[in-house]
C-alpha cells in the first residue's frame, strides 16, 4: 500500500465527484478537503449529479466551484465527455476523485477520455463490493478510510497495493467534551440512524423503558427520519416513554448537527450501518460518549478507550452498558475525553488534506 509521499512541488487540478448520498454521508469531510486544498495547492472543482444540492453546495462545500449535472443527463457514461468538460471550463483535471464506487463507475469513461486518473474513495464495504464494476486500469487508484477497509480491499484486489492509500476522514475537534459538562442537567442521548425496520431503534426504546422505570433520568433525541418512524412512535407510546423521546427529524446541515451534539451527552449507534456516515466521528469530535455495537468497520471505535461497545446479539447488553454509563458518570466523561483525544491524534482535517494531496501527486507522477 502506498505510504511514502513526496513533498508538494506543483499544483494539480482535481475534480471531486459527489451526489446527494455522498454529501449526506460525508459532506463535512468534503468541505474540509475543498478548503484545505487551497494551501496545498490543489485547484479543486466539484461535480454534483444532483440538482437539488445546488442551492446549498456553495456554503456547504466552501470555495471550490460547483458544476451540477442534473438527473436528466443520466446515465453519465453516455454523455459526451467533451460536453461535460466544456461545462467544467475546458481543461481536463489531473484527478477525478469520486466519493463512492458507484460514482466512479459512472465517471470512468470521462476520466479515460480526458486522460485523467480515476480515484475511488472507499468509505465502507459496500464500496468495496461495488468496485468490481469499475473499469480497472493503471489509471485507477483508491483511498480507503480505515485500516480494516484497506485490508479487505487488498484481499480482493492485491494488484492495487501500490495504488491504494489509507486516509482517515478528517474533522475539527472541540476543545472540551460535551458529555456531562453540565452535571445538573438530565443526560441526553442522540441517535442519527435512518429509521428503517432493522435500524435497531426498537431495542433502544425497550432499553430506555427499562432504564427510566428503574429510576434513571435520561432523554432520547432521534435526529433522523425514515419509513419506520410511525412504527417507532407507536412503540414509544405503548412503552409509556413518550415523554422521554423526541423525534427531531433529519438534519442535513452538518453545522447544526454539530450544535445539537454539543448540547447532548451520549451518542448511540443502535446497530451496524450498511453505509458509512461521518456522524459517529462528529460525535466523537464533539466529546460525546459513544455507545455502539461490536463488529463495525469503524477502527476508531475502541472498546474502553473511545467507545463502549455492546454485543449486538444480546439486547440486554446494550441496556446494561447504557445504565452503567449513566450511573458511573466519571467513567462516561473519561470515555468522552478518550474519544476527543483520539480524533485530535488520528482524524485531523489538516492530516486528511495533506495525505490526500500527496497521494494525488504520487499517483499522477
Amino acid at each position: 500500500m502506498a505510504d511514502d509521499f513526496m513533498q508538494p512541488v506543483e499544483s494539480l487540478d482535481a475534480l471531486l465527484v459527489i451526489d446527494e448520498d455522498a454529501f449526506a454521508r460525508m459532506g463535512t469531510a468534503i468541505r474540509h478537503l475543498c478548503v484545505g486544498f487551497i494551501e496545498e495547492p490543489i485547484r479543486a472543482k466539484v461535480l454534483s449529479r444532483t440538482a437539488r444540492l445546488a442551492p446549498v453546495l456553495g456554503d456547504a462545500i466552501g470555495p471550490a466551484p460547483v458544476t451540477t449535472v442534473s438527473r436528466r443527463c443520466w446515465p453519465w457514461p453516455i454523455r459526451p465527455a467533451a460536453e461535460i468538460l466544456g461545462r467544467l471550463g475546458g481543461d481536463p483535471p489531473d484527478v477525478v476523485h469520486c466519493f463512492s464506487a458507484s460514482l466512479a463507475r459512472q465517471a470512468a469513461s470521462w476520466a479515460a477520455e480526458w486522460g485523467s486518473l480515476l480515484l475511488v474513495h472507499l468509505s465502507d464495504l459496500v464500496d468495496i463490493h461495488r468496485f468490481r464494476h469499475v473499469r480497472r486500469s493503471e489509471r485507477v487508484a483508491a483511498i480507503a478510510s480505515t485500516a480494516t477497509l484497506a485490508e479487505a480491499f487488498l484481499k480482493q484486489y492485491p494488484k492495487m497495493k501500490d495504488r491504494l492509500c489509507q486516509v482517515p476522514f478528517g474533522i475539527t475537534a472541540g476543545s472540551e467534551p460535551a458529555c456531562l459538562a453540565q452535571p445538573q442537567r438530565v443526560p441526553s442521548v442522540i441517535i442519527t440512524a435512518p429509521l428503517t425496520r432493522d435500524c435497531g431503534l426498537d431495542v433502544v426504546l425497550r432499553a430506555l423503558h427499562r432504564i427510566v422505570h428503574e429510576g434513571q433520568e435520561t432523554q432520547l433525541f432521534i435526529i433522523s427520519g425514515g419509513p419506520a418512524e410511525k412504527q417507532f412512535r407507536r412503540l414509544a407510546d405503548r412503552l409509556d416513554i413518550r415523554s422521554h423521546v423526541t423525534f427531531v427529524g433529519p438534519l442535513q446541515d452538518w453545522v447544526k448537527l454539530g450544535e445539537a451534539m454539543r448540547a447532548a451527552d451520549f451518542y448511540l449507534l443502535p446497530a451496524s450501518r450498511r453505509r458509512f456516515t461521518i456522524s459517529t466521528l462528529l460525535a466523537m469530535a464533539n466529546g460525546l460518549t459513544i455507545i455502539a455495537p461490536q463488529g463495525t468497520i469503524g477502527d476508531y471505535l475502541i472498546d474502553g478507550q473511545t467507545a463502549t461497545l455492546f454485543d449486538p446479539d444480546e439486547p440486554e447488553d446494550m441496556t446494561a452498558k447504557w445504565q452503567e454509563l449513566l450511573i458511573d458518570r466519571g467513567r462516561a466523561r473519561r470515555m468522552a475525553f478518550g474519544a476527543l483525544d483520539y480524533v485530535r491524534a488520528h482524524h485531523k482535517a489538516s492530516m486528511m488534506v495533506a495525505r490526500t494531496a500527496a497521494f494525488y501527486r504520487q499517483i499522477c507522477c
